[in-house]
């Protein structure tokens, strides 16, 4: 029986495709009208006669020619086209039982690069579709390992041979394993780049290969998590070898690194292999590269997944890795052109390095020193690890500065003001930012006359933050109009500084100080001296009294982020804060106990040259007042913070008329 309708034209098409006596030029017209025609092929009945002739004769012609290596081959466009009729050939019942035979005649032949790579992705598509049994027959394409755009593909066909025949292949993969971290660690000698017939393309290639068959190790690392372990030195060296040796140019090529790069890096027992090597990774240019479009576009990838790296081993970092974490991760922080995500990563990952400076003080301390104060046995200083709390500190309120300063008036631009019945509609800015700063304005100038420490050292603190961070403050609003946050991003901004913060303030007042050289032997220091030791350490030195004042004008700044509410898919500014609100009383008690920890004189020195802002903040909303209920009823603080707010108001009695 006769094939009618569209089948009818496909065996036509077929016939004339294997027909000798007709130009090639049309064979070949004949055999693109086919691919092009497959999809529209209706009929059970029909399809199945016509995957049987599509077979037979495609079957037939390729075992009977040879493979051609030149393109242009009359020959090889004929054996090209006859693959991608297998491939345009639909999915369903009439296929599947050519199936299996297709793949025993597409892993047999022998064929150029460009029709081997045509042959993997059908042998790919063909077992996700039929995920025929296992077969013995199958093994690697002949010639594939001459081929590098083919041993690109070869990884993900192992994955899917592993998904579809676990229980079959699983000991060959354990035997491909090693050779992965051979193959890795591969590259051109020096010599052979500056060669004039060395190719780039060629290596660029060889470089995608690498990183194609990483991919692969990544996918199976879990699951023979033991035996990369075993070879971890080599995984090691062969990463860091791609890393250097990625072009710049080659964008993809990285990203898809850092992606393999995510999931090896998951495994928890390779991590700590990774800890030598990780200065090298936090340099830029080996990190992400030298190119324009690569440092553009992967930054992002590149910082998520070393950060990722740190936190995980932060607990075996030394003082000297932290420091360059921070160094790192502290520009990030401050880099507008970074995603926000980014930008709070870093600021979370800055914070959970503040434990462990401490705990290396702390640990440091407690072992037998030297005059110097500084455990010989680790490297350890006290005042070093004060002095990386103050550099987190001032990177720390150098944001927050940013946040009053920019973002958080910018935002309240755009809000809706509130307003109640006996209250004149005013701008949002009118009435919070310029009045706010006016407020700082008098309060700093009225400040110069208490002759206060922080006066004493300095009349702008963030001076000497942004001079020790290396990092430069903007001028202008201009620079971060392009990088406004949105409302949810700004409070969760403003409440992770807050927190750290204190968390910073907390690790300060615990982690020891430098030791002060004496001739008393170790042997010597009491029990009471130790103790007088620790009392001490309340006492915040002038540079962090300094930069502990300047945030707190902006942390009662930063506060009025809970004005902004979100209604109706609006920003609407309340002119009073709600009592019941949660944010609003966490901010508020987080605010204080920051300041509660600290010792009385160093509580005094701050609070004696802002208690006017305070006082002023205060009568911007009811709830603020809840502060100085935190502050008095803290026992240590009572006293010292009443009799700085009562002489302040005892100084201005006149003033009530």
């Amino acid at each position: 029986m006769m094939p009618s309708g569209v089948c009818a034209d496909l065996h036509l098409k077929l016939c004339a495709l294997f027909n000798e006596s007709l130009s090639l030029e049309e064979r070949l017209r004949n055999g693109q009208e086919l691919c092009e025609n497959l999809e529209n092929a209706t009929g059970e009945k029909e399809m199945h006669d016509l995957t049987h002739n599509v077979y037979e004769r495609i079957q037939k012609f390729m075992t009977s020619t040879e493979p051609q290596n030149l393109q242009e081959s009359p020959l090889h466009q004929l054996r090209r086209i006859c693959l991608e009729i297998f491939q345009k050939m639909p999915n369903g019942d009439h296929l599947r039982p050519y199936a299996r035979l297709i793949l025993a005649l597409l892993f047999k032949l022998v064929e150029n690069e460009e029709n081997v790579l045509l042959c993997v992705k059908l042998i790919i598509e063909l077992h996700k579709y039929y995920r025929p049994s296992f077969s013995l027959d199958y093994h690697i394409l002949p010639k594939s390992c001459f081929s590098l755009k083919v041993m690109q593909e070869i990884p993900i066909l192992v994955v899917l041979m592993y998904q579809l025949f676990k229980q079959h292949i699983h000991q060959d993969v354990s035997e491909f394993i090693p050779i992965i971290m051979e193959f890795i660690n591969l590259k051109p000698s020096e010599a052979q780049k500056k060669n004039p017939g060395f190719n780039q393309d060629v290596f660029i290639d060889f470089m995608a290969a690498q990183v194609k068959t990483l991919s692969f190790l990544a996918y199976v690392i879990k699951i023979y998590q033991e035996l990369v372990e075993r070879y971890s030195d080599s995984l090691v060296q062969g990463m860091m070898n791609l890393l250097y040796n990625c072009p710049p140019s080659v964008t993809n090529m990285r990203k898809e690194f850092f992606i393999a790069a995510r999931h090896i890096l998951s495994a928890q027992q390779i991590r700590p292999k990774f800890l030598d090597v990780l200065d090298e990774l936090m340099n830029e240019d080996i990190l992400i590269g030298q190119g324009y479009t690569v440092r553009d576009s992967l930054r992002p990838l590149a910082y998520s997944t070393l950060a990722d790296l740190t936190h995980h081993i932060r607990g075996e970092l030394s003082l000297a890795k932290i420091a360059r974490a921070i160094d790192v991760y502290g520009r990030n922080l401050h880099d507008d052109t970074l995603p926000f995500s980014i930008q709070h990563m870093s600021l979370r990952l800055l914070l959970n390095l503040v434990e462990c400076i401490r705990q290396r003080a702390v640990a440091a301390s407690t072992t037998v020193c030297g005059l110097s104060g500084i455990d010989h046995t680790s490297g350890v200083s006290p005042g070093t690890a004060r002095h990386l709390l103050l550099l987190t500190l001032r990177l720390c309120v150098l944001k927050s500065r940013v946040v009053t300063e920019y973002y958080l008036p910018a935002l309240e631009a755009t809000c809706i003001p509130e307003m109640t019945d006996d209250q004149p509609i005013t701008s949002t800015k009118d009435r919070s930012y310029k009045q706010w700063g006016a407020n700082l304005t008098s309060g700093n100038a009225e400040n110069l006359n208490h002759g206060s420490l922080t006066g004493r050292f300095s009349a702008d603190g963030l001076k000497m933050s942004v001079d020790s961070c290396n990092i430069p403050i903007t001028k202008t609003n201009e620079s971060y109009s392009k990088g406004q946050l949105s409302h949810l991003d700004l409070r969760a901004l403003v409440k992770a500084l807050m927190t750290g913060v204190r968390t910073i303030v907390t690790s300060l007042v615990l982690c020891p100080r430098e030791l002060v050289e004496s001739t008393v032997e170790p042997s010597s220091i009491t029990h009471t001296n130790k103790t007088a030791s620790l009392s001490s350490n309340r006492f915040l030195t002038p540079d962090e009294l300094v930069v502990l004042a300047e945030y707190f004008n902006y942390g009662m700044r930063m506060v009025d982020i809970v004005h902004v509410v979100v209604r109706d898919g609006k920003l609407y500014t309340r002119s009073h804060s709600s009592a019941k609100s949660p944010d609003e009383r966490l901010l508020i008690e987080t605010f204080a106990l920051t300041f509660v920890q600290l010792s009385p004189v160093s509580f005094q020195e701050i609070f004696i040259s802002k208690i006017h802002d305070f006082v002023s903040w205060c009568r911007q909303s009811p709830s603020y007042v809840n502060m100085a209920l935190h502050l008095l009823s803290d026992l240590n603080k009572t006293s010292c913070f009443g009799n700085v707010l009562l002489s302040y108001l005892v100084d201005r009695l006149d003033r009530l008329g």
